[in-house]
């Protein structure tokens, strides 16, 4: 198996800086979500670990090897990418094989390759269609199966189920996990879907502004975002970041009412910061003197998510059985002191030293 290095990456365009000075490993064998919102870098950085774009600084190595100013075709990998890039007039079989002929691999191979390569992705019967004759998601099969073929230890994924609708995409995301761990292979993924990175990823990378905001597991970015951005990306609905007023060393909402509130915590900083709290870490609670009035009550089955107001601030709670409550409403809010994240409200940086000592 083979892993990925990048150190000090930076792509440059005129005056634009689309990647800036990125570095992480891609552990072999492992499943690596490069992940943020459009035009953060991710793309490109698939593009540069590709050879399709030239660093303008940094090096890439894949497998030990320095590749920065390797072609593609010396970096042995394979990718898919966003558009399934089928050629309407051959076949899927043809579509599947079309590399292999390129490189001139003897037909016997190619057919033994094909057989075992169809019957992982379930297209052994669709070998004689056309792409215009199949779905959407047989279509990306294909694409897939264009890229396993070719046997190489890496596959680069650029956003491959954006164009399939809700229901085609969790089952394309099982089966492209699936085939990852069964056939071994060094996998990166780019998405903007973050519940795509968290249902596959080994870890996630996660990007803003051509830098990288967190690089963890998915676990620990979602319970350990390293800045506010963080938390607001991972989670649905995303997490709460609020800013708070300050009543000598007790915080509150800002805006809130001091005569009549309890305070959020106590133990004053020395720097501003906000606190945030995931929407389903949030509880109604009849008796707490932490009162809000809600302001937009959505009922999705299983959960209800309810806007609150309090003081100038608004906060999402998930809860379950709240789809009775109404607009204007007055409730009481809890939640647990390890439910609570701090972070400079400049900088957005996670601060759990400033939690220390400190009375929820």
């Amino acid at each position: 198996m083979t892993g990925i290095s990048v150190a000090g990456l930076t792509k440059h365009w005129d005056t634009a800086t689309a990647v800036d000075d990125v570095s992480f490993e891609v552990e072999p064998g492992s499943f690596a979500v490069l992940l943020g919102p459009s035009g953060c870098g991710k793309s490109t950085i698939l593009r540069l670990l590709s050879g399709l774009e030239s660093a303008s600084a940094g090096t890439i190595t894949i497998g030990g090897k320095d590749v920065t100013a390797l072609p593609p075709a010396e970096r042995d990998l394979s990718m898919v990418f966003q558009s399934y890039a089928l050629f309407p007039h051959l076949t899927v079989a043809e579509n599947i094989l079309f590399g292999l002929k390129v490189r001139k691999i003897g037909k016997n191979d190619q057919r033994h390759r094909l057989e075992r390569v169809a019957e992982l992705i379930g297209l052994s019967a669709l070998l004689d269609r056309r792409p215009n004759q199949l779905s959407g998601g047989q279509q990306q099969r294909v694409a897939l199966g264009r890229a396993i073929i070719a046997e190489k230890p890496i596959c680069l994924m650029d956003e491959p189920l954006s164009n399939l609708d809700a229901k085609l995409r969790h089952e394309m995301r099982v089966e492209i996990r699936a085939l990852q761990r069964k056939l071994g292979m060094t996998m990166v993924y780019v998405t903007h879907d973050q519940a795509e990175a968290m249902g596959m990823a080994d870890r996630i990378i996660l990007l803003k502004d051509g830098r990288i905001e967190q690089n963890a597991t998915p676990s620990e970015t979602y319970r350990k975002p390293a800045t506010s951005f963080a938390g607001r990306f991972i989670g649905t609905p995303p997490m709460n970041v609020l800013a708070l007023d300050w009543s000598g060393n007790d915080a509150r909402f800002s805006g809130q009412d001091a005569g009549s509130t309890a305070p959020i915590f106590s133990g004053k900083p020395d720097i501003p910061v906000s606190i945030g709290i995931r929407p389903e870490e949030i509880s109604f609670s009849a008796g707490s003197p932490c009162r809000a009035m809600v302001e937009t009550v959505e009922y999705l089955g299983a959960d209800t998510l309810v806007d609150c107001r309090i003081g100038n601030e608004r906060l999402t709670v998930r809860a379950r059985n709240a789809d009775t409550l109404t607009t204007g409403s007055d409730v009481g809010l809890s939640w647990s002191r390890d439910a609570i994240h701090l972070f400079e409200a400049v900088s957005g940086r996670r601060r759990d030293d400033l939690l220390t000592g400190a009375n929820a």
